[in-house]
């Protein structure tokens, strides 16, 4: 008798145990919340700053680089400001004569309320009024790369009539101070392409021995590129001695004409402005004789992170100057540094 009541206690004592045991691993799992339930909070904490990124021409190489640039500043703005959550939209008017595709652009974001508009126009003065229509209800407005002829914001940059200086001191010093040129100085409606021509002007007229034979300005399209650099072709012939192109997917197409004439690489020199893999290719193949890199992507990611500074409250630049314009030679190309210039290879923009 005795004996069955000691069993019977310690059945008792266990299974007290056991429940004990449940309802303290029950207290735990409801103290202790799921790392899901957790991140989830923390996202829906966050604050969306929604950026509008307006671009002339994304399929030239050149933007294709900014575009890189622009998703380099989103993460680089996120990093900076973890309690927002900083969204970049890319848009393309397709090319410098679409103004009106820009704007009507522009007026959909103005519509939409973003946070911040980032804005290389097709048109410097065409876009004036809708940045200040944009500035007037409360949007940021960076103005990046070409100038737009009002105030912004911030704008960043080149120097464009400096840098235009540069690379005519380049070539003039390539060509022994002596010979024939051709300007093609890209579309008249972009100040950057004015201001660049402007320098290279000024630039080559501080030589007596350089004469400028023609000079024009010419839209983006690269079949009229190529037929203006035909014509030189023809009409000045062994006269021509070197040629300015405004960007580097013209001259590269410069080049392929002076190639399909029967010219050697460095017959007529070509001097342009933009570094992509391919125009790399033909400096240092010796077809292309000098290049401004400029720096798309360094400029762009800091347009993206000005702007949320700016939305943040914080004092942005009212102007900024980037620094990289001084021509590389062909000799000089191997040893250039393009983290700045070029997107990683196979690497695309995702347009909206």
């Amino acid at each position: 008798m005795k004996k069955s009541k000691i069993i019977s206690l310690v059945i008792v004592l266990a299974l007290c145990f056991a429940i004990a045991g449940c309802g303290a691993s029950n207290t735990e799992a409801e103290a202790t919340p799921a790392p899901e339930a957790a991140s989830a909070a923390e996202t829906s904490e966050k604050e969306t700053v929604n950026v509008t990124v307006l671009m002339p021409n994304a399929g030239d190489t050149y933007f294709q680089n900014k575009s890189y640039g622009y998703t380099l500043g989103e993460q680089l703005a996120n990093s900076e400001f973890p309690q927002l959550d900083v969204v970049v939209k890319m848009y393309d008017a397709g090319g410098y004569e679409y103004a009106e595709r820009q704007i009507s652009q522009m007026e959909d974001a103005i519509t939409q309320g973003v946070d911040v508009i980032i804005l290389t126009p097709c048109d410097s003065e065409a876009l004036v009024p809708y940045v200040e229509k944009a500035m007037d209800a409360g949007i940021i407005v960076i103005n990046d790369d070409i100038a737009v002829n009002c105030d912004c914001t911030s704008a960043i940059y080149e120097n464009s009539v400096r840098a235009g200086k540069l690379l005519a001191y380049r070539m003039a010093e390539s060509m022994g101070y002596e010979g024939n040129v051709c300007l093609l100085k890209g579309p008249s409606s972009g100040s950057l392409f004015v201001n660049r021509g402007q320098g290279v002007v000024e630039g080559l007229s501080a030589f007596s021995g350089i004469t400028v034979l023609d000079e024009q300005f010419q839209t983006d399209d690269v079949m009229a590129g190529m037929s203006q650099v035909e014509d030189w072709i023809q009409r000045f012939g062994d006269d021509l001695d070197a040629i300015y192109i405004h960007g580097a997917t013209q001259a590269i197409v410069a080049a392929d004409s002076l190639k399909a004439a029967g010219y050697e690489p460095g017959d007529v020199k070509i001097f342009t402005f933009d570094v992509s893999a391919e125009s790399l290719q033909y400096l240092q193949d010796g077809w292309l004789t000098g290049i401004v890199p400029a720096q798309p992507i360094k400029v762009s990611q800091n347009a993206v992170v000005y702007g949320v500074r700016a939305y943040m409250g914080q004092e942005v630049p009212a102007k900024v100057y980037s620094s990289d314009d001084y021509p590389i030679l062909s000799d000089e190309a191997e040893f250039f540094d393009t983290g700045f210039c070029m997107a990683p290879d196979g690497w695309s923009p995702k347009l909206n």
